[in-house]
């Protein structure tokens, strides 16, 4: 029997989720061990697919309530392996009951609930500033290894 992430058409993410992992980490140590060898691209796309792991789950949501299943107050609570497996567990989203299929029916009933929106955790503010922190602490990681120096 199909859960709701199947319904929904969103299992795809998860899926593209576990392969990026799974061939990013690799990809980023090839990448990183033979940079003479094959040039930054290896490293960089590795780094991409690192990205991915991240992002993709992200993108999983009810196309009735918007909750953002990821981050979401109850998935917060797990540990990200956990979160995984409760997301493919769902039968129906957690803050609507949509059975994944968003079907007109459903969304009347979520409007007429009166139910508010879970605010997104993920915000564009927390977004911009933790890309700015990254980059910074990257930055100064590289920054510093350039200034160091092997005695030979």
């Amino acid at each position: 029997m199909a859960g709701w992430l199947d319904r929904s058409g969103q299992t795809w993410k998860v899926r593209g989720a576990a392969v990026t992992a799974v061939t990013g980490f690799p990809l980023m140590v090839v990448g990183f061990v033979g940079v003479r060898r094959w040039g930054p691209a290896p490293l960089l796309l590795g780094l991409a697919l690192a990205a991915l792991n991240l992002v993709l789950p992200l993108l999983v949501r009810c196309r009735v309530c918007g909750l953002h299943l990821e981050s979401s107050v109850t998935a917060r609570t797990l540990s990200r392996a956990d979160r995984l497996g409760w997301i493919r567990a769902l039968e129906s989203c957690p803050s609507c009951a949509d059975d994944g299929l968003a079907t007109e029916e459903t969304r009347v009933r979520w409007v007429n609930s009166g139910s508010r929106r879970e605010e997104v955790y993920w915000s564009s503010r927390r977004l911009i500033l933790a890309i700015v922190l990254t980059v910074l602490i990257a930055g100064g990681g590289f920054a510093i290894g350039a200034l160091y120096r092997m005695k030979t």
